[in-house]
């Protein structure tokens, strides 16, 4: 599994296909991550873990298994 489906999965974002993205396609995917409140909500509870506790870099990556 590719790092950007993993981070699909855990709700820190979307991806698209490489070999059919569109620049229609490309825009609405922007502007869902941007607009939906789930992907913001998702990296904050991260980014609010990571700061606030002293971690290894293995102890973060953890984190978005």
């Amino acid at each position: 599994m590719s790092n950007a489906k993993i981070l699909e999965d855990k709700s820190f974002g979307l991806t698209v296909d490489k070999f059919t993205v569109n620049k229609e396609t490309l825009r609405r995917t922007v502007l869902e991550v941007i607009n939906n409140p789930i992907y913001r909500e998702q990296t904050r509870k991260v980014a609010e873990l990571m700061t606030d506790v002293e971690m290894t870099g293995l102890e973060k990556s953890s984190l978005v298994d």
